[in-house]
């Protein structure tokens, strides 16, 4: 796992979902159990037929985690997929997987829209990338606490598709993530072939293609 800095929530909350996902425990189990070993620093760690050797840090800086990258191929030849967990790993990913022979044979899975990370997926690179809807999930948030407002706390009977209510203790909501890959076949709503989602979001940024 690559990530920008370990030592922010935002960080730690994504290297835990992977690991509670890979453990086959639910989002809401993984949210009430912060503490747990499976959210340790204590690797590598087993998860069933997975396996992660570590966790490295980069602090946003492109060449370290391409550093990184190198590292991890050469010292555990037998890695078989990288996961970057900042904006900014997939591409320094891609140039370190590029710098060992090893497209094809290492599987990139990001965060994030960087476009150099879409363009690897449009080139078959990286396998995908995990995002929000881009704009639109800030709009939606201002558009929800106007209502519980003005409405005094009560939540809007039509609420947007991608909100999902993962704790309904208490009463915490998540926009539901999207994955965009190269090529969509089954039409959902939270999966996005990668040529469609850079078209929107060249239209949300106000750019011509």
């Amino acid at each position: 796992l690559c990530v920008g800095k370990f030592d922010i929530a935002n960080a730690r909350e994504r290297r835990q979902g992977v690991i509670a996902n890979l453990a086959g425990i639910s989002e809401e189990e993984a949210h009430g159990k912060a503490s747990v070993e499976f959210a340790s620093r204590n690797e590598p760690i087993q998860l069933g037929k997975y396996t992660i050797v570590g966790t490295k840090a980069d602090n946003l800086d492109k060449e370290k985690c391409y550093a990184n990258v190198v590292d991890t191929l050469v010292k555990y030849p037998a890695v078989n997929c990288l996961v970057g967990l900042w904006c900014s790993s997939p591409p320094a990913m891609l140039s370190g997987v590029r710098r060992e022979n090893k497209l094809g044979k290492v599987h990139i899975v990001g965060f994030d829209e960087d476009e150099i990370t879409l363009k690897g997926i449009a080139d078959g690179a990286i396998r995908g990338t995990v995002v929000q809807n881009p704009y639109m999930f800030g709009y939606e948030t201002m558009h929800i606490l106007k209502h519980l407002i003005v409405s005094h706390g009560q939540l809007p009977e039509n609420m947007p598709k991608e909100v999902e209510v993962v704790n309904s203790a208490d009463g915490r909501m998540f926009f539901v993530r999207r994955r965009v890959i190269k090529q969509h076949d089954d039409g959902g709503l939270f999966d996005l072939d990668v040529k469609s989602f850079s078209d929107d979001l060249h239209k949300m940024k106000g750019q011509t293609l």
